[in-house]
């Protein structure tokens, strides 16, 4: 293929299956290894050309061995196509807190990557994020969740573009194509060593599982990718079928969701539509051992009974009515006035409100600082508890959206969500989720007086 067919073939699949239009901006997820260096590469290239707005890249340092090369790789490739960059590094004990999570080290590494990378995002107020996941790796993932006993869900593999405004471009690119184009382009990459360690199971199906198939049926991995494609485009239409059954009986509440065990039915949509509520809870939905679980559950004559999931959740059924949790523990909420400069103390932490002399400043990336244009912010300002049903405008958004699915996106236990602080202005319009993200309101204007507002948690 040749160097301006491939780059025919991102914008293609930019426009067309990620839906990102000119002028759109994007953070790419670069990792120093093959695939990422590639798309940063070429998706600069066509920002160069005017297909896309401003495109930045960010690395995240896992802490995990060391990452001096990967990390100078980036920083010399972003610097040579003139594209800002950023390294988030993870607090050390990654392991660890998997360990006490209960989870594996690749599903913490996974968590705590997207953490680090969204703060990045708000950082430079950027709301896609562009993954550079390939035909390949929709391959095997969708051969590791076949194994694992998913379902459509699983089976659909990952999407172009998601709810939560990440894309991936290179979705139906084969990595052969990448090597082709790294050679042509002299795109520097490492390659990382943990690939080669069979203690990950993705590894062993790239090297050994992948291989032997493709004896058998060469084009297997582009089949696999293409089929996933298309059940994914199914399962869309599936979900709002679902959507509607559940609509009108799905109940929340301060614990979770609930609704009546009837709703769900039997047999396969009742597994589709449990899937759907794990989906609308923003958890991570579970493994299959533990909905052959939730059937014998629902199936009970017992009148009240209850099973405990991965991370905390749980779902309890009580007669007619099955509801998942998350905590029962509540919390209060809270609201507090913010007259101008100076420090007021939340019940999670200190909000400081400092006035800069112009708009130079550029937010840390951890997502706890936000600014605002000094000639548009009045104070006094508030800072409360989310309650439901609130609504705001995220930066980079056509309209509003609730914050319970801002919420449900960042995978914010319910337990947590009262604790989250919320910047309003005197109308209770919500200009800062606090640590999650910022509004559309009063953006900061270049070389205009700014106003910091800074969270310091306990």
């Amino acid at each position: 293929m040749t160097d301006s067919r491939f780059r025919e073939q991102v914008a293609f699949a930019l426009a067309d299956r990620c839906r990102v239009q000119p002028g759109d901006e994007l953070v790419v997820a670069v990792s120093g290894g093959l695939d990422s260096m590639c798309l940063l590469t070429v998706l600069a290239q066509l920002a160069q050309q005017g297909a896309l707005g401003k495109v930045a890249a960010v690395t995240v340092n896992h802490q995990t061995r060391d990452f001096g090369q990967e990390a100078d790789a980036v920083r010399s490739l972003s610097a040579a196509l003139d594209v800002p960059w950023k390294l988030q590094t993870l607090e050390p004990g990654l392991p660890q807190r998997a360990r006490d999570q209960g989870k594996s080290l690749e599903h913490q590494m996974r968590t705590e990557r997207y953490a680090a990378l969204q703060q990045a995002m708000d950082s430079w107020q950027i709301r896609t994020l562009a993954l550079a996941h390939t035909a390949d790796d929709q391959a095997e993932t969708v051969i590791l969740r076949l194994a694992r006993g998913a379902g459509m869900n699983g089976l659909s593999g990952m999407q172009f573009r998601t709810l939560d405004d990440r894309v991936r471009p290179l979705l139906a690119v084969r990595r052969k194509q990448l090597e082709e184009y790294a050679q042509v382009h002299s795109v520097p990459f490492v390659t990382d060593p943990t690939n080669a360690e069979a203690r990950f199971a993705r590894n062993r199906v790239r090297r050994e599982i992948l291989p032997l198939l493709e004896d058998v049926f060469p084009a297997a991995s582009e089949v696999i990718a293409r089929n996933a494609g298309i059940m994914g485009r199914q399962l869309e239409a599936v979900e709002q079928l679902l959507d509607q059954r559940l609509q009108g009986v799905l109940e929340e509440d301060d614990e979770g969701l609930q609704l009546p065990v009837e709703t769900l039915g039997e047999g396969p949509l009742r597994g589709m539509l449990l899937r759907r509520l794990f989906d609308l809870a923003g958890i991570y939905p579970p493994e299959a051992i533990h909905f052959q679980q939730l059937e014998q559950l629902l199936d009970s004559t017992a009148g009240s009974s209850k099973l405990s999931l991965p991370g905390g959740a749980h779902v309890r059924r009580e007669y007619g009515t099955v509801k998942i949790v998350l905590q029962s523990s509540k919390t209060p909420s809270f609201e507090v006035e913010v007259g101008g400069e100076g420090k007021v103390e939340l019940p999670g932490g200190i909000l400081e409100v400092v006035r800069l002399n112009q708009g130079s400043f550029i937010p840390s990336g951890d997502g706890l600082e936000a600014v605002f244009s000094e000639h548009e912010l009045q104070f006094p300002l508030r800072v409360r508890s989310w309650n439901r049903g609130d609504r705001f405008w995220p930066f980079g958004f056509k309209g509003t959206r609730k914050v319970s699915d801002l919420f449900a996106e960042h995978r914010v236990p319910r337990s947590r969500r009262l604790t989250i602080p919320l910047l309003t202005d005197q109308d209770d319009v919500i200009l800062w989720v606090v640590g999650l993200r910022r509004s559309a309101h009063w953006p900061l204007q270049r070389n205009d007086p700014a106003v910091l507002v800074r969270f310091v948690p306990c």
